[in-house]
């Protein structure tokens, strides 16, 4: 039987706080650092999830806050496996040097939770630890670009055309949202109707997949983009005034 199975012991992440880990994270944990699973089942599960939240939410269930608070959780765990594997590594002036394995794994579910929160993040109650560790992440991602300013993307990623049209990321329609537009949410990945249709566009008429288009060979270089984007969409947060939505528990 796999150690992630048959020894809950073994879930070093989740041990300080274990309100913060029902059963499926400290497994979901130890299949990533085990390096169990692919990246492209750990986009699935994310997509599961704000799918979860956002039509439990549409369709005025008893209870979203909790699909809400199991998204938060697998979420945490993302950020908390992110800033450790940042910590680990020794400290260099290129960014692809902090590229590892797990990295790799959950770097694009990471990007689509950083855009769903840009949109969402009203919703998150105060007292949640997410925000904790959102902050300290987010700190760590800053040491990677201490002297020089994280890159922008230029052409979209793989997730972003699995994303392309998703409702939960899509922004809420509020008539203060309606009101209030940020500059990036014209370019909001998934977000066709405010812009994201205009980088598909650009992309296809630089050639798109063609050879003759300048895409990058290594693929540490698109998981180099994919940890600026998140610190740009930190940096974005940092600058919102927030107003909470605060579900309560039946």
């Amino acid at each position: 039987m796999p150690s992630y199975i048959a020894n809950k012991s073994t879930f070093p992440l989740c041990q300080a706080n274990r309100r913060d880990c029902p059963s499926i994270t400290p497994l979901l944990e130890n299949v990533v650092t085990e390096r169990a699973v692919s990246a492209k089942i750990l986009t699935r599960i994310t997509f599961i999830n704000l799918s979860a939240v956002y039509v439990a939410t549409q369709r005025q269930q008893v209870n979203p806050a909790r699909f809400l608070s199991a998204t938060l959780d697998q979420y945490t765990l993302f950020l908390r496996l992110l800033a450790a594997e940042i910590t680990r590594s020794s400290p260099s002036t290129d960014p692809a040097t902090y590229i590892t394995p797990i990295l790799r794994r959950i770097l694009p579910s990471l990007r689509l939770y950083s855009k769903w929160l840009i949109f969402h993040h009203q919703e998150l109650s105060e007292s949640t630890d997410f925000w904790n560790q959102y902050i300290l992440t987010s700190t760590s991602l800053q040491t990677i670009w201490q002297d020089s300013s994280p890159p922008k993307l230029s052409y979209p990623l793989e997730e972003d055309f699995a994303a392309a049209g998703f409702a939960p990321l899509e922004p809420l329609d509020t008539p203060e949202s309606t009101k209030r537009k940020h500059k990036r949410d014209r370019a909001r990945i998934g977000n066709r109707k405010r812009g994201f249709d205009k980088l598909l566009l650009q992309w296809g008429r630089n050639g798109g997949d063609s050879p003759s288009n300048n895409r990058p060979d290594h693929p540490n270089v698109e998981m180099v983009l994919r940890l600026a984007d998140l610190l740009l969409d930190a940096l974005e947060l940092a600058q919102v005034p927030v107003r909470l939505t605060v579900f309560e528990l039946a």
